[in-house]
């Protein structure tokens, strides 16, 4: 998933400010950075919340289905059920005439 990516950007951030700063560079230099890294880190969030989103929709989506083929399930065993007793009728019937 994206989280550890924004976390790996974060720490990333703070390397760049400590290193920035030791090297000697202005402050619109490195808070230039930083909010391109932060722009990165948000954007990486964003996309893991679609991302959520749709895997929530798709396990929504998987769940119906889940249901409506345990609910065919049940019809047909309880067809099955049905044409055995007919069938056991039937055999009976047969021995016995």
């Amino acid at each position: 998933m994206l989280f550890p990516q924004i976390e790996s950007m974060t720490e990333e951030a703070e390397s760049t400010r400590r290193s920035s700063l030791h090297a000697g560079l202005g402050d619109i230099r490195l808070l230039s950075e930083l909010r391109e890294e932060k722009d990165a880190a948000v954007a990486a969030c964003d996309q893991a919340t679609t991302e959520i989103s749709q895997l929530k929709s798709d396990n929504r989506r998987l769940e119906n289905e889940l249901l409506l083929t345990i609910q065919k399930k049940i019809k047909l065993s309880q067809q099955v059920e049905q044409w055995q007793v007919r069938v056991a009728r039937n055999w009976e019937m047969k021995k016995m005439g």
